[in-house]
């Protein structure tokens, strides 16, 4: 049992010299340089006199056609549908005049609608309801339309005909 122990010993011994010995030929790399080479390396470097710049722009007489900007269309962009900005009520008319209009649904606030018109009572947009696909009155101040949106094309909606009640 002691023979055994002496040999894994000497053998451990042996392995762990042998591993050392190897690294004992490795040498260092050479300093480097700031262009990533070593030290000692020679760069050449070739760039051509101002004589040879002057000659070869000289020489050169294709002459180079100017581009015509004019025939590229101007980019314009589409403008957003109105963004609702705070969550609002849509109605079957303008709920702030007499007679009061039925209440149609809410509109959430970030939710984008289709623009129809405006109503003929000052303060009022008319939409498309995103709920029920059907137009609605909402006050202009919770709708935020975009600078680039052609307004003069809208249709000016009527006051609608007042609810009657159902006896």
């Amino acid at each position: 049992m002691l023979k055994l122990k002496w040999i894994v010993l000497l053998s451990s011994l042996i392995l762990i010299f042998a591993a050392l010995a190897c690294n004992m030929g490795v040498r260092k790399p050479a300093s480097t340089s700031t262009n990533g080479l070593p030290s000692n390396t020679p760069v050449i470097s070739i760039e051509p006199s101002l004589t040879e710049t002057q000659s070869s722009l000289s020489a050169s007489s294709t002459p180079i056609p100017a581009t015509n900007t004019s025939s590229v269309p101007a980019m314009t962009p589409t403008p957003q549908n109105p963004l609702v900005t705070t969550t609002a009520y849509c109605w079957s008319g303008p709920a702030d005049t007499t007679p009061k209009y039925e209440l149609v649904s809410s509109i959430q606030a970030g939710t984008r609608v289709q623009l129809l018109g405006k109503g003929i009572v000052d303060g009022w947009w008319v939409v498309r309801n995103p709920r029920y696909n059907d137009p609605c009155w909402i006050q202009q101040q919770y709708v935020q339309i975009d600078p680039a949106y052609d307004l003069s094309t809208l249709k000016t909606f009527p006051v609608p005909p007042t609810p009657t009640a159902t006896p």
